[in-house]
């Protein structure tokens, strides 16, 4: 779900820090997310994704 697009082809999406940590438990994720993920923790603050779309 893009949460902001924009006329630059652009897109913003908020990503819950809760279920990332739970997708990585699940182990889910690869690459660079997988790398991303193992570092969080709950009590972090969100995580914001910029895409740019073609």
């Amino acid at each position: 779900m893009i949460n902001y697009s924009s006329r630059n082809d652009y897109g913003v999406v908020n990503l819950d820090i809760v279920s990332l940590v739970d997708y990585y438990n699940a182990d889910r994720f690869t690459g660079a997310l997988k790398e991303l993920a193992s570092t969080l923790d709950e009590e972090d603050n969100g995580v914001v994704m910029v895409l740019k779309f073609k």
